[in-house]
């Protein structure tokens, strides 16, 4: 430890540092910049109307006409005619500078204005022969319309002659003009959008008419040509050197991007995405609750690429910028969206990994689903872990817990900055969760990309649960009325979906990261009616494969999808006898009497004794007798008939 002692001079030497330091008037964060913006291509000159005239006519001429010069230099004649029976025009240049960069509420420091020459006239040693620099009002920003001849506005100067940088007399052909700005000109310098600035020669700003040369009878001709903006390249183009000063917004660790058009990440990033169409909308014919755009749907992607980019995964699997644009259209491409709209996690996983020796990797994990907050709060305790959490059909990324709650990025209410915001009633992009979400998920991320491996995914609706088996009889889903998850990273849950086609509601989920070769999933029928799942199939080197199947649910019958993934096939199991049996007392067996019941399972045992023993022939005329003693029975069973066309299919 050293010990240090001070003289009482040191002490106030440092007390008087810091008190300067405290009582600048430039902040201490506060950064100076200095930028160099070229002139916008397309700029012109505006001139009067090409008519002979008075000298009022032209100078107060309001119509005006936009010159449009082929040689690409900004024209600018000083009160000039060309010819002695020619009119007199008067010339004002403009230039239009896109000052945009420089950030709101940036005080410019200096700034100075930069013109080419490429040929100056002085004829006669014209007392009117300068030129000056006026504010050029911003009627239209983007371009020089007729309207500019009057939005010549106020001066920065007016020199008379003998000025070294407006005279005529003094200007070097072939080398730039550096014309500073004054206090009033530096006023004129947008930090917001466009700055328009203008010329005007000596005879226009003192309203002084050009006269003819008593010696020669002819006029005097003064002019100085500046090279403009269209040429190509840079190299003689008009242009304003700016410098600010300005405190840079903190920059949050958490990026921030919205699905729909605002400043985050950039209004013209924003946009490029905003209105693409979301997920397979094109080809859906329905009605859409959330709409047909990645604005209106987009958020579950959204969320994904500002966890992503924290992570600091910037390409993405295909080589791209990790954007909603281009997640949105990978997971189409690969089929990474179920039919009404959810991402599949898998795929998600997957745009986030790499390719690496034919293999898929990531470093992103499969999501472990919850709807238990204090998993929530557990997982943010952990710099590894990456949460989105789940509200009424909205997804946000959660970024950390607090003492009183949750900070998150909302990819729509952008300006939310807590999940307790108070809302008051301009708060446009304000939104309230009250510090709770229905349910997560949440991802842990690898310090270094791991392989994937196969994956399966499922999305259940109707009066079903689904039960995954691996060839180790290990299972994940429904048991019994109960929940299993015998493998790791694996889960099954009830969740509500994003509904692209009808109305939104609630699905069952299966997700099984590195799965086997073969496994088998099972839709187990919970009630009377009809089931749809839909199957994908991530494979070890990142190819996904989808199924979509529908049918009949009965309780207490099983229908079972066995997958071979070395083949890429997937087969459905035969309904058996003793299912049969369940299935047709489900649908007709309080139609019928105990001598049809007989009847009925008697004849049923011939279908099965026949598939069993491999006759097709007998087997598919028991189906067809026992179709028409349906019929001759006048029992109506639409879906009896159906399991009956099931069975054939299964004995060819």
């Amino acid at each position: 430890m050293c010990n240090v002692s001070k003289t009482p001079g040191v002490y106030l030497g440092v007390l008087l540092f810091l008190l300067t330091f405290l009582f600048s008037t430039h902040s201490a964060f506060a950064e100076v910049k200095t930028v160099r913006i070229y002139g916008s291509e397309g700029d012109g000159d505006v001139k009067t109307s090409p008519y002979p005239g008075t000298w009022d006519n032209q100078h107060d001429d309001v119509v005006g006409r936009a010159a449009d010069y082929t040689d690409e230099t900004i024209y600018f004649k000083s009160g000039s005619f060309y010819t002695p029976t020619d009119y007199l025009g008067i010339v004002r240049a403009f230039t239009v500078f896109d000052t945009s960069e420089i950030p709101d509420g940036a005080e410019i420091l200096s700034a100075n204005l930069n013109l080419y020459i490429q040929s100056v006239k002085d004829e006669f040693n014209d007392e009117y022969a300068y030129f000056s620099v006026f504010e050029g009002r911003q009627a239209s920003p983007f371009e020089i319309v007729n309207s500019d001849i009057d939005n010549c506005g106020n001066a920065i100067t007016n020199p008379s002659k003998g000025s070294d940088d407006f005279d005529l007399t003094y200007l070097p052909e072939g080398e730039y003009v550096v014309i500073d700005l004054n206090s009033t000109g530096l006023d004129w310098i947008s930090d917001s959008g466009f700055t328009k600035l203008c010329l005007r020669e000596g005879h226009d700003i003192e309203n002084v008419e050009t006269v003819k040369n008593v010696y020669t009878g002819t006029w005097g001709e003064s002019w100085v040509y500046f090279a403009g903006s269209e040429a190509s390249g840079t190299s003689t183009d008009p242009y304003l050197e700016v410098t600010y000063e300005y405190e840079p917004e903190p920059v949050s660790e958490y990026p921030l991007y919205t699905q729909i058009i605002s400043d985050n990440p950039s209004v013209s990033e924003t946009a490029s995405w905003a209105n693409e169409v979301y997920a397979n909308g094109a080809g859906q014919t329905g009605t859409y609750p959330c709409g047909l755009t990645i604005a209106d749907c987009g958020c579950a992607i959204t969320s994904l690429v500002m966890a992503g980019r924290y992570a600091g995964i910037e390409e993405d699997v295909a080589h791209g910028d990790v954007n909603p644009k281009n997640i949105n259209e990978y997971l189409d491409e690969v089929g990474g969206y179920t039919s009404n709209g959810s991402v599949v996690w898998l795929a998600a996983q997957a745009y986030l990994g790499e390719v690496v020796g034919g293999q898929i990797t990531s470093r992103f994990s499969t999501p472990e689903f919850t709807s238990d907050m204090g998993d929530v709060a557990a997982a943010l305790e952990e710099e590894d872990r990456i949460v989105l959490g789940f509200d009424s059909g909205h997804f946000v990324w959660v970024t950390e817990k607090t003492v009183d709650g949750y900070l998150l990025n909302d990819p729509v209410w952008y300006l939310t900055e807590t999940a307790d915001d108070v809302v008051e009633s301009d708060s446009e992009y304000v939104r309230n969760y009250d510090n709770t979400f229905d349910d997560a998920r949440i991802f842990t991320v690898h310090d270094e990309p791991v392989l994937l491996g196969n994956g399966v995914e499922a999305y259940l609706s109707g009066t079903a649960e689904l039960l995954y088996r691996n060839t180790s009889d290990e299972v994940v889903g429904y048991v019994d009325g109960d929940t299993i998850v015998d493998l790791a990273g694996a889960w099954y849950a009830e969740e509500g979906v994003i509904s692209l086609v009808g109305a939104g509601g609630t699905g069952k989920h299966l997700l099984v990261p590195g799965t086997e070769d073969s496994f088998s999933i099972e839709v187990i029928g919970t009630g009377l009616g009809e089931y749809e799942v839909e199957f994908f199939v991530l494979t070890a080197e990142g190819e996904m494969l989808t199924y979509h199947f529908s049918g009949y649910t009965f309780p207490g019958v099983s229908t079972t999808f066995v997958f071979d993934l070395d083949s890429g096939g997937v087969a459905e199991e035969s309904i058996t006898y003793e299912q049969f049996l369940i299935i047709m007392d489900a649908v007709i067996g309080d139609d019928l009497t105990s001598q049809q019941r007989a009847f009925f399972e008697k004849w049923a045992a011939k279908i099965f004794d026949a598939m069993e023993a491999k006759t097709v022939s007998q087997a598919l005329q028991a189906i067809e007798t026992f179709g028409k003693l349906l019929i001759a029975k006048k029992v109506d069973s639409p879906i009896l008939l159906s399991v009956l066309d099931k069975l054939s299919a299964q004995v060819e």
